[in-house]
């Protein structure tokens, strides 16, 4: 995502320069001056997953037993790791960062680096695991982070990564989140979120997002989509 440029609607196809990335490519459309209005998605067990309780040994959701944090494998995610390294040096804000592999992977590839969750327990492990390393991790809700806009002297951020939020944020906030996003983005701020797509064998929904969903949020947001990729 990046903020719009002209008349600051999405452009068709989504071909441009790579912004967004989503593990299955996607060929919504939406055309300069077109409005869509997606039905509301019905509340689930996903919707009410408790994340953070997974930080404390927890389970993820009431119908498993899922204690362990699946996403974390101890290093940054390749397709992470790949995104970083093409993306443009300068200040980057990790959403949603968990225990903190792709924000030091970040760091080590030379970004100022932010990294912010909104679990208390994540954070504090980060803060043992990765002292010393010139990371500023915090504890912030995504959707109201509490940080200084991009328009404020010495903030805003040149990349936005996030690496599996934005299917776990519950449906009803994810305009919002991405509002908030952008309050934090400049003129040339470029936002990457990767997250599931509709597959037949893949996650179910809500955690499967449909690109016309992101779409729509997005321009509500004042962002642009510049691109899709599989990762």
């Amino acid at each position: 995502l990046s903020p719009p440029r002209g008349n600051g609607s999405l452009r068709p196809p989504f071909a441009s320069p790579s912004i967004i990335d989503a593990p299955k490519t996607a060929s919504t459309t939406i055309g300069n001056g077109m409005s869509q209005t997606l039905p509301s998605s019905p509340s689930s067990e996903f919707d009410r997953a408790d994340f953070k309780g997974l930080y404390k040994g927890g389970s993820l959701v009431e119908s498993a037993s899922i204690r362990v944090v699946p996403w974390e494998i101890g290093r940054a995610q390749p397709a992470i790791h790949a995104i970083l390294e093409d993306a443009p040096r300068g200040r980057l804000l990790d959403v949603g960062c968990g225990l903190g592999h792709n924000a030091n992977a970040a760091r080590d590839l030379g970004f100022d680096v932010v990294a912010i969750d909104s679990s208390k327990e994540a954070i504090e492990r980060c803060w043992t695991e990765f002292s010393g390393h010139g990371i500023e991790f915090l504890v912030a809700d995504a959707c109201d982070t509490g940080l200084a806009p991009a328009s404020a002297a010495g903030s805003g951020f040149d990349v936005i990564l996030d690496s599996a939020l934005y299917h776990a944020i519950p449906a009803a906030d994810r305009a919002r989140y991405l509002k908030e996003m952008r309050r934090l983005a400049g003129a040339s701020t470029v936002m990457h979120v990767v997250t599931f797509s509709p597959s037949p064998h893949g996650m179910p929904m809500p955690l499967s997002i449909a690109l016309s969903e992101i779409a729509v949020n997005a321009e509500s947001a004042g962002w642009a989509i510049r691109g899709v990729g599989v990762v």
